[in-house]
């Protein structure tokens, strides 16, 4: 039996110290049956933070993105997930609005938007009204933090995300597309369901910015192909190269460089 609805699985590398701002928010949740868990990746253990409102867990574990989640849902007490990021906040319905969906709906993931703390939204582009996930939709307008999921035995896929100097998107995308393959489940997305994620920012002389925007297209290949999504790489590859040439027409010099690494790192 389930101790709480929400596990809500943290996973915290390097020095900064954002998470606590995250930890913040659910100090500030309408809904409160939810756990904690943060994955400290760090070598040099992170203090557990004070006047929590809630149950915290925090497990040590080697770097790597899926590692330390497989980690956190191994240890986890809820019926339902949630991989926030460690610079993310909730709205202070987010939980609330979460737990009305999964009762009504009657899906296995619920998905929403990232926005800014103006209401833009971030990071990729959403749907403007309700709907139910189709593939396309998950590649385009879907990522780990903008989404909760009811758990099962499925793990994220080592090969896959983050770890250590190693940058490799695309874990979130595999592990849903897997996840609805062998559950034949649905998505159902709310644009209602907010998630605060600032927008990352992209500098051209910055070789780690540069290094990300190409990994993440490394990533991006290695999922759609693992999941054999052919046409949907194909759509992609020609946006990025279509948004080249229209850079390159307007002399926009940060998408210039987005897009070649961008068709660069989908080439390899």
């Amino acid at each position: 039996m389930n101790k709480f609805f929400f596990s809500l699985i943290l996973c915290v590398y390097g020095n900064n110290k954002n998470y606590l701002n995250f930890i913040n928010s659910l100090n500030r949740q309408k809904y409160k049956n939810f756990e904690l868990i943060i994955i400290d990746q760090n070598k040099v253990s992170i203090l557990k933070p004070k006047k929590c409102r809630f149950k915290i867990n925090i497990i040590k574990s080697k770097p790597g993105l899926s590692i330390s989640r497989n980690l956190g849902m191994k240890y986890s007490s809820g019926k339902y997930l949630g991989f926030p990021d460690d610079d993310c906040m909730y709205s202070e319905d987010t939980l609330k609005l979460a737990f009305k969906n999964f009762s009504y709906s009657k899906v296995d993931i619920i998905s929403g938007v990232t926005i800014d703390k103006s209401g833009k939204k971030t990071l990729l582009k959403y749907p403007n009204k309700k709907k139910f996930y189709n593939k396309f939709d998950i590649v385009r307008s879907l990522n780990s933090v903008s989404f909760f999921i009811k758990k099962k035995n499925i793990k994220f896929d080592h090969e896959l995300g983050l770890a250590g100097k190693r940058i490799l998107s695309g874990e979130e995308t595999d592990f849903i597309l897997r996840y609805i393959k062998k559950f034949n489940s649905q998505i159902y997305f709310d644009p209602n369901l907010k998630i605060y994620h600032q927008e990352n920012s992209f500098n051209v002389k910055n070789k780690s910015d540069i290094k990300k925007i190409y990994g993440y297209a490394k990533g991006f290949k290695k999922t759609m192909y693992k999941n054999k999504l052919y046409f949907i790489f194909i759509i992609f590859l020609f946006k990025n190269i279509f948004d080249l040439l229209l850079s390159l027409v307007l002399f926009d010099k940060k998408k210039i460089f987005k897009s070649f690494y961008s068709i660069k790192g989908k080439l390899i």
